[in-house]
């Protein structure tokens, strides 16, 4: 249950604020800032029942295919931040190209 009560439009506006700060939380690169960023983030959510969802990208090795998965964050499964590599493969090596 929320403490803090808002309007759907009030709602949809404190939505688009977290989606922003989740984007900074995933940006950083000390582990240790990141997690405490996300518990604050967290923390905010659950004080205004804002809606948390996870989303989970796998490709499959074999075709290339793309499966989404949207699943619904309690706070008893609230995670901790997760760094995510973001790989290019078409990206050059070096800066001329070479290994």
């Amino acid at each position: 249950m929320a403490k803090y009560e808002l309007e759907d439009d009030e709602k949809t506006l404190m939505e688009e604020v977290f989606n922003l700060a989740q984007k900074f939380v995933d940006l950083q690169m000390d582990d240790e800032t990141a997690e405490e960023l996300q518990e604050v983030l967290n923390t905010s959510a659950n004080l205004f029942g804002i809606l948390q969802q996870e989303v989970i990208v796998e490709e499959d090795p074999d075709t290339g295919n793309l499966t989404i998965t949207v699943k619904e964050v309690k706070d008893e499964d609230q995670h901790k931040w997760t760094p995510t590599v973001i790989n290019n493969p078409n990206k050059p090596e070096g800066p001329s190209g070479s290994a």
